[in-house]
């Protein structure tokens, strides 16, 4: 009888708690990820076409300090018109906090004065630019 109640104890425990996954404590957010689709598409993306030629998304990772700060570096090549390619890096960095229920991120590029927002959960991070765009992340 005590192991059932210690059980019914633990599982609505678990039920009550705001914390749906272990993986979304802050802790456990900080590593290195590897960009691994851009608005749905898998890599190399095509991030614009214009009169400039065709701006490919070619690769990316995401650093999340567990002092919370972050930087992000993404690899970019643009073809012109006449086909001639060059190669762009990206770079993002700043801080970072957690919002509401330990999953929402909030990330705030010092860099590049802007603030964006993500998910991390189960060794993934989903960041939402503030064009919209998705970047999803995989440790």
């Amino acid at each position: 009888m005590r192991s059932a109640a210690a059980l019914l104890c633990l599982i609505l425990g678990v039920a009550c708690s705001k914390e749906y996954d272990q993986s979304t404590r802050p802790e456990q957010v900080a590593g290195t990820y590897t960009l691994t689709q851009y608005k749905g598409a898998a890599l190399p993306a095509i991030v614009r076409t214009d009169s400039t030629g065709i701006l490919r998304l070619m690769s990316g990772s995401l650093v999340i300090g567990a002092d919370h700060t972050f930087s992000e570096t993404l690899s970019f090549t643009l073809t012109s018109p006449v086909g001639a390619a060059t190669s762009q890096i990206g770079l993002r960095q700043g801080t970072w906090s957690m919002v509401r229920d330990f999953a929402l991120m909030s990330f705030n590029d010092t860099r590049n004065g802007q603030t964006y927002t993500g998910t991390a959960a189960g060794g993934a991070v989903v960041l939402e630019t503030v064009t919209g765009a998705q970047l999803i992340y995989r440790k």
